[in-house]
């Protein structure tokens, strides 16, 4: 069985990875939302961070209003590396990325990319799921009750909502792809100018 991590893309994945420095750094071995969302802004040219800008949202805006809700850094370890070993995802967390998983899927994505994320960050309302021992898709819903993650409150605060974010996603789809196809179309004029040209004297 393919591992569960072959359905992210590779900025995707490193976003929980970047979770992962974010809540060790804080002395903490669960990575909830507030640190998937820190991780989802650490590049400002991922998918997410480009729909967000268009939303007048920067990475430092939100980076500021989640720091502000936070514990702080604390002093680093020497056995900070392997002390990451031992991250595990909150219910919230796992939560997220299973509601990005369902997002990637109604998108009719071949893979979880950072704008699923994103809205799973903004979907995670203090309900949960769960997958089962075999890792299989679609997870099982359960009737477990938690509050909602940080992150949504940041970013509900700033003005995001799924939905909003969703048509965002789909115009900055719609723009990208018309971008290439004129992009295409002048490459295709020059090189056939370029063939017509008359060779010098």
């Amino acid at each position: 069985m393919p591992s569960v991590w072959e359905l992210y893309t590779k900025r995707a994945r490193k976003l929980v990875f970047y979770a992962q420095d974010e809540a060790a750094a804080r002395g903490g071995t669960l990575v909830d939302t507030e640190h998937l969302l820190l991780g989802l802004i650490v590049e400002p040219d991922n998918n997410a961070s480009l729909v967000m800008a268009r939303m007048n949202v920067s990475s430092g805006k939100v980076r500021q209003a989640l720091l502000r809700l936070m514990p702080p850094v604390v002093d680093r370890w020497p056995n900070f590396d392997t002390y990451k070993t031992k991250m595990e995802l909150t219910k919230q967390g796992n939560h997220v990325l299973n509601l990005a998983k369902r997002e990637c899927d109604q998108m009719s994505d071949e893979k979880i990319s950072t704008e699923h994320v994103l809205l799973g960050l903004l979907l995670e309302d203090g309900s949960s799921v769960a997958m089962t021992a075999e890792d299989t898709w679609p997870p099982a819903p359960t009737n477990t009750m938690h509050e909602p993650g940080l992150a949504r409150h940041v970013l509900t605060a700033l003005g995001l909502t799924a939905d909003l974010t969703r048509s965002e996603i789909a115009a900055w789809r719609q723009d990208k792809a018309d971008r290439e196809i004129k992009q295409a179309g002048l490459l295709s004029r020059f090189l056939s100018g370029t063939r017509r040209a008359p060779e010098g004297d």
